[in-house]
């Protein structure tokens, strides 16, 4: 596991993140890949995140202006990309396979791209490949802050996504409605066999 904070115009280019958490730490609150936190003008690109107990790339904690772009992340025990609590990232280009949550913990966790408790963000142009279990792109709004400001999942553009849904399990979409899903690619399998 790898960790990144207080920085700015920050490079993370070309990497490969694979078997990482397995030293204890708990998935759900610091485990994956990597985590930044509390960066500003960071570009991630490029990089393989695989087969980690945890999340994949996890963002933050109070990041603004992140482009992650041209990754490929897959078969994470947790979201492929998280964005948390932080501002205007840039979501692009990215592939996911196999992300999800081998605990069964569902909802909108284990999502390719989760964007949780953010604004501004853009998600666009990723193909997303889900098998039996997880969930494609979606918005949690919880009852949370940060520095005494409240952090609310609200004005993401979700646009030009391809989500194939393998098994037509998983979800998509946002607790808050101020924000927008617009032009994505749903496919799911044959429903009715005709």
């Amino acid at each position: 596991h790898m960790g990144g904070t207080v920085g700015s115009y920050s490079l993370m280019e070309g990497n490969e993140f694979g078997h990482n958490g397995g030293v204890g730490y708990l998935p759900a609150w610091s485990a994956g890949a990597f985590k930044i936190v509390a960066n500003h003008y960071t570009l991630v690109q490029g990089n393989y995140v695989h087969d980690s107990i945890g999340h994949g790339m996890w963002v933050d904690i109070n990041n603004y202006d992140v482009v992650l772009e041209d990754n490929v992340t897959s078969d994470n025990d947790g979201d492929g990309i998280k964005y948390e609590i932080s501002y205007d990232a840039v979501i692009r280009r990215n592939t996911g396979l196999g992300n999800y949550h081998r605990d069964g913990k569902n909802w909108m966790w284990g999502s390719f791209v989760l964007v949780q408790n953010s604004e501004g963000c853009e998600v666009y142009g990723n193909q997303i490949e889900l098998g039996a279990e997880g969930n494609g792109i979606n918005i949690p709004d919880q009852d949370r802050d940060y520095n005494g400001k409240a952090m609310v999942g609200i004005d993401n553009v979700i646009h030009r996504n391809w989500i194939t849904h393998r098994e037509g399990t998983g979800r998509n979409g946002y607790q808050n409605p101020d924000n927008t899903f617009d032009l994505n690619v749903y496919v799911t399998p044959e429903a009715y066999g005709g």
